[in-house]
């Protein structure tokens, strides 16, 4: 027995050591650094391998970001005495973003470590330090869920009489914070409000991270057509401009009424049925950039009426089978096979519904006529919303499709949202044997939705690399987060032992390691798994008395959709099975 355990000890030991005297600076300091032993990084970055932003804010500052899933973006902001609140604003415009934050003073915060936070689902929230220390506060915005995000920064000092730059001479202040004179804007009134007339072109440009303003009067008679007020933008130079509006009052990356954030060059925003009054613009130049904007009310229906219906005047009447304000919602049930045409306006929706009656897939195939933004909900049921449903497909594709597994004698709602102005057709149909991602070219689909995958490949959809472990032969490998990959090794029939060793090259708890006889282990189906989040250090064992029927082990490695780092993870595996 104590044979045994020195040559297991023996073994970790060679183990560590081959991983060790490899080891470099990671992702070599994603070329945001110098490498030294470890990562120095150039300013703007941070993160043991330099791939995180860090960006320098004052008080009154707005930034608006966008982070993919379980990564980081910090902000370092100094508080000067005699400050009796620094406050951290979020709002997400998105409906399915989860955006946290965390705050800390003198150093980064981590989602273990920080002084103040908020990790909820709401998508408006607030994390404030009430009579903060002066010095330099750090807040991470860590994204949980892929989502966009406005971020302000707020700072009330003891001194009510304090305002920014005293309001420029153009507004009062009160309790620090500016109150602008008519035709002034911004947290220090220094913004004037330029008025544009309908169907007037002005040519402009913005600065980074800064904003530019304009009015413009809307007059609606009674007894009139419902008109629709619109404002385009169009850039005239490389940059990324977003537009805000707002009915009597000046609009804010988090407060407004119609607003185009997209990376689109040309774009515009649109309301039915404006209000008489003032509508207040807001250009933010989250690049800066030159550009022509033009506002004009037209007389039109709503979204086209959907290209349900005709419209008269400013009315839909709409065809057969179809009902709503813009012919929006199919009233009858959806038939197999059959395409149908429609369009989704600005933040609005089309609604259909099928009873498949089948236990094989029902594939949904949307496919737009032209450039525009069609996402795509499904529920069972009930209506989907953006924050409601079963199946989704938010991509900017502008062809794609959704399948609902079995999707028996349910009712299927099915909601086609314009994020951004779309026409479309489609089209629902039963696929026998239909599997998931066509088993992704490496496997053939069976005739009740399985892949029977290809040799080096393996996982639900056949989409995982799958290899052969020989017995205490290193090698190393990559996994992406969210991602397997599969190894097959054989136990010995005679009295022995298996242990195994994962051990992560520049990261610490971002590869998750599970075992299982007989055939590939799943999160929710395995026999032993290691899921560490301290160590890159990952380990099995379990011991066999030769009596096993089954002597093959598969391992899969699975990339730890909650670490820190959203890049691949490089990992060194080995297994062992020695005679006892």
């Amino acid at each position: 027995m104590l044979r045994n355990t020195t040559l297991s000890l023996i073994f970790l030991i060679l183990v560590v050591f081959t991983v060790l005297i490899n080891c470099d600076c990671p992702n070599n300091c994603s070329g945001n650094g110098s490498c030294n032993g470890s990562c120095n990084c150039y300013t703007g970055y941070t993160g043991s391998d330099c791939s995180i932003r860090e960006d320098i804010v004052n008080p009154g500052d707005s930034v608006s970001d966008s982070l993919e899933d379980y990564s980081w973006h910090y902000y370092r902001i100094t508080v000067p005495q005699n400050s009796y609140e620094l406050k951290f604003i979020m709002h997400q415009p998105n409906q399915d973003s989860d955006c946290d934050l965390y705050v800390r003073m003198g150093e980064e915060p981590s989602r273990f470590e920080y002084d103040q936070s908020d990790f909820t689902l709401d998508l408006d929230f607030e994390v404030s330090v009430e009579n903060p220390t002066s010095g330099i506060y750090y807040a991470g915005v860590y994204g949980f869920r892929n989502c966009n995000y406005d971020l302000d920064f707020v700072l009330d000092y003891d001194d009510s009489s304090s305002c920014i730059n005293n309001c420029s001479g153009r507004g009062s202040c009160n309790d620090g914070e500016c109150s602008c004179n008519a035709g002034w804007a911004g947290n220090d009134c220094s913004k004037e409000i330029t008025n544009i007339t309908d169907g007037q072109i002005r040519h402009d440009s913005v600065g980074n991270k800064e904003w530019n303003y304009y009015s413009f009067e809307s007059s609606v008679f009674v007894g009139g057509p419902a008109p629709t007020i619109k404002i385009e933008v169009n850039q005239t130079s490389p940059g990324d401009s977003d537009l805000y509006v707002a009915y009597e009052r000046i609009p804010t990356l988090y407060d407004f009424d119609l607003r185009d954030a997209t990376l689109q060059v040309n774009y515009f925003v649109s309301g039915a049925n404006p209000q008489a009054g003032t509508y207040y613009i807001g250009v933010y130049g989250y690049s800066g950039c030159d550009y022509n904007i033009r506002s004009a009310t037209e007389q039109s229906c709503p979204s086209q009426c959907s290209r349900h219906g005709v419209c008269s005047g400013s009315i839909c009447q709409c065809d057969n089978g179809y009902s709503g304000t813009a012919c929006e919602k199919m009233d009858v049930v959806m038939q197999l096979d059959t395409a149908y045409e429609g369009y989704a306006g600005d933040n609005s929706w089309n609604m259909y519904h099928i009873n498949p009656d089948s236990s094989n897939n029902l594939q949904i195939t949307v496919n737009q006529e032209e450039q525009g933004d069609c996402d795509l909900y499904i529920a069972a049921n009930r209506e989907p919303t953006r924050v409601d449903y079963d199946y989704r497909d938010i991509t900017f594709d502008l062809d794609f499709d959704v399948v609902v597994e079995s999707p028996q004698s349910q009712t299927w709602y099915i909601g086609i949202y314009g994020y951004r102005a779309c026409p479309y057709h489609i089209t629902a149909a039963i696929e026998k044997g239909a599997c998931p991602n066509d088993c992704s070219g490496h496997g053939a689909c069976t005739h009740d939705g399985r892949c029977d995958c290809e040799s080096g490949w393996a996982g639900k959809d056949c989409g995982s690399p799958f290899y052969h472990l020989s017995n205490s032969i290193l090698r190393e490998d990559v996994v992406a987060v969210n991602n397997w990959v599969y190894y097959r090794y054989s136990i010995p029939e005679t009295q022995s032992s298996f242990n195994l060793l994962v051990v992560e090259e520049d990261t610490i708890g971002n590869a998750w390691v599970y075992v299982k006889r007989g055939a590939p282990p799943e999160l929710d189906d395995y026999d032993y798994n290691d899921v560490s989040i301290k160590t890159p250090f990952h380990s099995v064992y379990f011991r066999t008395e030769g009596d096993i029927e089954e002597t093959n082990v598969y391992i899969g490695v699975y990339g730890n959709p909650f670490g820190e780092f959203s890049h691949p993870v490089t990992f060194k595996v080995i297994a062992y099975s020695p005679n006892l």
